[in-house]
C-alpha cells in the first residue's frame, strides 16, 4: 500500500512539471491574444443594421438549419 502512495506521488509530481511550461504558453498566448483583439460589443445592432424580429427570427432559422 505504501507502494502505491509513492506512485501517486511520483505521477503528480511528473504531472506538475509537464503542466507547468503549458500553462505558461497558454497564459502568453492569451495575453497577446487580449492586445490584439477587443471584448466584442453587447449589442451588435448599429443605426444602419437595427435589431429586429425579422432578423432574429432569420438568425434562429439559419443557424438551427440541419443542412
Amino acid at each position: 500500500m505504501a507502494e502505491l502512495h509513492v506512485y501517486a506521488a511520483e505521477i503528480t509530481a511528473s504531472f506538475t512539471i509537464l503542466l507547468t511550461p503549458a500553462t505558461a504558453q497558454v497564459a502568453a498566448l492569451l495575453k497577446q491574444a487580449q492586445e490584439i483583439f477587443e471584448p466584442l460589443p453587447k449589442d451588435m445592432a448599429s443605426g444602419e443594421f437595427p435589431t429586429t424580429r425579422e432578423h432574429v427570427e432569420l438568425g434562429r432559422s439559419l443557424f438551427f438549419d440541419p443542412d
